[in-house]
């Protein structure tokens, strides 16, 4: 399914043509710094092990995209649409989803610190067995998510709707 082999340089090149659309690019393993993937649309996109490190996602859509054991850090999700897409076992440090949906996405066993999911929908989304250190999900609509067996370290869900959310 993913059969185009992605790096930077490859990266580089499909972001300067302004092809709307980005997809079954295969980026696992890859080193990938400040790229803008702002507004694109990524469907079946593979980061898994990646390193994303300043990359910017606002307003993109994330269909389908795997960033498993990724690391992530100072990237921005600002406004993006996401979904059915793995984030499991990935580390954010710096991550902002601030205004997203990532409704139904997978968070399990993430390692977050100092990031910021305020005002995000994540309906429905799972963040079983994840350690949260100071992350703010303010404003947030995380009605049924599940946060079963999660380490919550100066964590905000101020003003938040989880109704049936599990704790």
């Amino acid at each position: 399914m993913f059969v185009r082999p992605c790096g930077t340089a490859e990266l580089e090149q499909l972001l300067a043509s302004d092809t709307p659309i980005l997809e079954y690019l295969d980026c696992r393993g890859r080193d990938l710094h400040d790229l803008d993937f702002s507004g694109r649309h990524l469907r079946w996109v593979r980061f898994s092990g990646a390193t994303l490190r300043s990359c910017r996602f606002e307003e993109a859509t994330l269909e389908c995209v795997f960033a498993d054991l990724t690391t992530i850090e100072t990237c921005s999700f600002v406004d993006a649409f996401i979904f059915e897409s793995v984030f499991a076992g990935a580390r954010l440090r710096g991550a902002s989803f601030v205004g997203a949906t990532a409704d139904q996405c997978n968070f399990n066993a993430i390692d977050a610190a100092d990031s910021d999911f305020s005002d995000a929908s994540l309906r429905q989304s799972r963040f079983l067995n994840a350690s949260l250190t100071t992350v703010k999900f303010i404003n947030c609509d995380i009605k049924n998510a599940l946060f079963q067996f999660s380490e919550r370290r100066e964590v905000s869900f101020k003003h938040s709707n989880f109704e049936e959310a599990c704790f």
